[in-house]
C-alpha cells in the first residue's frame, strides 16, 4: 500500500476543539499560541489529529494558533506555508512557522518557540516532541509568519538564541501566582482545579484571566514556571511598569 508523504500533515475533516474551562484567551499573540503548542509536549499523533488529545503537525499548529485567537490558518502544511509570509532563518521569533518537505513538497510544519527550539507533532512512534531547529534530518525548505498577530513580550530570536532549554524560575507556578495575586490586590477566589497549594491565589488569577491550566485541565502548582510562563502571564495583566518589576524580581527571587 503507497501514500504520499505530504498526507502526513494533510488536511483533515472537522472542526478545532477548544480548550473548555480554563482556555487560553484570544489574545491573537504568537507568544499565546507558543505557550498552547508546549503544553502538548508529550501528546499524543494521530493524522488527521485536531485535538485536543492528539494532533497531526498542521493539525497542532491551527490548534495553537486558535487558543491566540486565530482561527484563519489552512489545515495542512502546504497551505500553511501559502499563507504565511516568507522570513529568513535569521529573522525566526516565537511563534513563526518552520516548514519542511520530505521529497513532495511541503509536507510537515512545525512552530518555532524561541531559543533555537521548535515544537511539533514529528510522527506516530515520536509524538509531540520540543526538538532543536537542528534535530530533523531534512533541512527546513522555509519560514513563515502567521499574519494578523503581534509580537508583545521581547522576541527571542535565533541568532541569539542559546542551545539550552527555555529557563525556568525555582519559583513554583503556585508561587508565582501568589505573588502576582499579591502584587495586584486580587484577593482569594475559588479555583476549578483542585489546587491546595496556595489555592486563593491560583483561583484569583485564574478568575483575573492572567493564568491558565495546561491543555489536560490540570494547573500543576508546583511545577517551577518558565520564562515564557513569566512573559504570557504579565502580557496579560494591566500592569505600570514598575509593578512588572517587582513580579519578575519577585518570581527570579
Amino acid at each position: 500500500m503507497s501514500f504520499s508523504l505530504s498526507k502526513i500533515c494533510g488536511v483533515a475533516a472537522g472542526a478545532l476543539f477548544m480548550l473548555g474551562v480554563g482556555a487560553i484567551p484570544a489574545t491573537a499573540q504568537p507568544d499565546t499560541a507558543a505557550e498552547a503548542a508546549e503544553t502538548q509536549v508529550g501528546g499524543t499523533y494521530a493524522w488527521g489529529g485536531n485535538g485536543p488529545h492528539a494532533f497531526d503537525c498542521s493539525g497542532l499548529i491551527a490548534w495553537a494558533y486558535a487558543q491566540a485567537g486565530v482561527d484563519t490558518l489552512p489545515r495542512s502544511s502546504a497551505a500553511m506555508y501559502q499563507h504565511t509570509t516568507s522570513i529568513s532563518r535569521s529573522q525566526l521569533q516565537t511563534g513563526d512557522l518552520v516548514f519542511y518537505s520530505y521529497g513532495s513538497g511541503v509536507s510537515h510544519v512545525a512552530m518555532y518557540v524561541g531559543d533555537g527550539e521548535i515544537v511539533h507533532a514529528r510522527n506516530s512512534r515520536m509524538g509531540i516532541r520540543k526538538d532543536s531547529l537542528g534535530a530533523m534530518h531534512n533541512t527546513p525548505v522555509g519560514y513563515g509568519r502567521v499574519p494578523g498577530v503581534s509580537q508583545t513580550s521581547a522576541p527571542r530570536s535565533v541568532s541569539n538564541a542559546s542551545t539550552s532549554n527555555p529557563g525556568s524560575s525555582t519559583t513554583t507556578r503556585a508561587q508565582a501566582a501568589k505573588i502576582v495575586a499579591d502584587e495586584l490586590n486580587l484577593g482569594d477566589r475559588r479555583n476549578p482545579f483542585g489546587v491546595r497549594t496556595e489555592a486563593g491565589a491560583v483561583g484569583a488569577v485564574h478568575h483575573a484571566g492572567i493564568a491558565f491550566p495546561y491543555a489536560d485541565g490540570l494547573f500543576r502548582p508546583n511545577v517551577p514556571i518558565t520564562d515564557r510562563q513569566i512573559d504570557v502571564w504579565l502580557g496579560r495583566a494591566n500592569l505600570s511598569a514598575s509593578q512588572e518589576t517587582r513580579i519578575r524580581n519577585d518570581i527570579r527571587g
